[in-house]
C-alpha cells in the first residue's frame, strides 16, 4: 500500500488512485488508504460492475464531467 501510494500520484499522475484486490485488505492497509485518500475495492465491487452497475457508483465517486 505504501509503494502504491508513493507512486500512484507522483510517478503515474493519478487523480484517483484505485487499488482493486480479489481478496480483502488488511485493516492496517484500509487505515492507511483512508488516511491517504486511496480508493480500495474488491470482489463485491467487481461483481457489481460486471452486472452493469455504473463504474462511478461502484467506486463511490462522482463524475468529474458535466
Amino acid at each position: 500500500m505504501q509503494k502504491f501510494n508513493g507512486t500512484a500520484r507522483v510517478h503515474h499522475a493519478a487523480d484517483l488512485p484505485i487499488m482493486i484486490a480479489l481478496n480483502s485488505f488488511t485493516q492496517p492497509a484500509v487505515d492507511f488508504a483512508q488516511h491517504h485518500q486511496l480508493i480500495l475495492r474488491g470482489r463485491p465491487e467487481l461483481k457489481k460492475r460486471a452486472h452493469g452497475q455504473h463504474l462511478y457508483d461502484v467506486l463511490g465517486i462522482q463524475s468529474t464531467t458535466p
